[in-house]
């Protein structure tokens, strides 16, 4: 079993018991981790002021911690990003639109929308986040 299948599992254990059983503690667990890492080692890749710049700077931050799988972040002219994850990280969705959403909000984003779109979870070949 990869390391990932273990931190999903351990994901899923720690919301059973000190959530509701929803995943939903996933989601602020994420948003945590975010704090802890933006604040911390990786400060120099929270571009204050700059929420785009900021979201930008994922797929950098994201290969500090996995060693395969691909993150692609895509920007539209209206500043909306579409952001993809493959690899072997099923089961780890709200803990990472967690991480995007106080990443942005860290930048100095107000209002930010982050909703998952494709999902491995639910069959589909990668994750997918679109951030407003």
């Amino acid at each position: 079993m990869a390391p990932e299948a273990y931190l999903r599992d351990i994901l899923v254990a720690v919301d059973r018991l000190e959530g509701r059983g929803d995943l939903a503690l996933c989601r602020v667990l994420g948003q945590y981790s975010a704090r802890k890492d933006l604040q911390g080692v990786y400060q120099s890749l929270l571009i204050a002021g700059d929420p785009l710049a900021t979201v930008r700077a994922l797929p950098t931050i994201r290969s500090f911690y996995h060693d395969s799988g691909e993150t692609r972040v895509e920007f539209s002219r209206s500043g909306e990003a579409a952001i993809s994850l493959s690899g072997p990280n099923p089961g780890l969705c709200l803990t990472v639109e967690g991480w995007i959403a106080e990443a942005i909000a860290l930048a100095g984003g107000v209002q930010a929308e982050v909703r998952e779109g494709a999902c491995r979870n639910r069959g589909g070949e990668i994750c997918s986040y679109q951030v407003r």
